[in-house]
């Protein structure tokens, strides 16, 4: 079941104080900070790290994982961190794509000369990420693997491809709309 470390707060924007990270706390509207993608093997190990590195009560941690994960945009974008896996984001994009499919089938076979209603977004596509990390980024590799199809449908600010095998290590930073490269690319995120 889905594990939340805090309540959700109104932090947004990270800085380190004392070797620890802490959120700071601005003015404007709430969005969800950070979704990190990574395999279920890591999953644990991700929140684990989160809460020894973090300052006490400095970030709100969700782990988007099993049948009773929320599936709520609105509660997603209240978290700091939302931690989710691969298989859960193919599996989730693969459910929206289906719905899609269906509606616009249904409005094929249908009379009606009224446009069909747009199909609900599953949460984690229906949140303005500040940034996408993607931890083990070789699982996406493919660029027309489910995975990875939904990856690059995530909105986002900003997407960090972190890989460490050999063969595939890169950093890649990405702005929206654009898919990793073998290049090397060093950015910060837009304030």
């Amino acid at each position: 079941s889905p594990v939340a470390s805090t309540q959700p707060s109104g932090a947004h924007q990270l800085a380190a104080r004392n070797g620890r990270l802490v959120a700071s706390r601005g003015g404007g509207a709430r969005r969800a900070s950070t979704l990190i993608v990574c395999p279920t093997s890591l999953l644990s190990q991700w929140h684990e790290q989160i809460a020894t590195h973090a300052a006490p009560g400095a970030l709100t941690v969700y782990v988007y994982y099993g049948g009773a994960r929320v599936k709520d945009a609105a509660v997603l974008s209240n978290y700091d961190v939302v931690l989710t896996t691969y298989g859960v984001l193919g599996s989730d994009f693969a459910a929206q794509s289906r719905e899609a499919a269906s509606i616009a089938n249904a409005a094929d076979e249908s009379a009606s000369s009224a446009a069909p209603a747009s199909s609900r977004l599953v949460a984690p596509f229906a949140v303005r990420w500040r940034r996408v990390v993607l931890d083990e980024a070789h699982y996406i590799k493919g660029r027309t693997t489910l995975s990875a199809l939904a990856v690059f449908a995530l909105p986002a600010e900003c997407r960090w491809a972190v890989t460490e095998a050999e063969r595939h290590a890169r950093w890649y930073t990405c702005m929206p709309g654009e898919y990793p490269t073998n290049d090397v690319v060093i950015a910060e995120c837009p304030a």
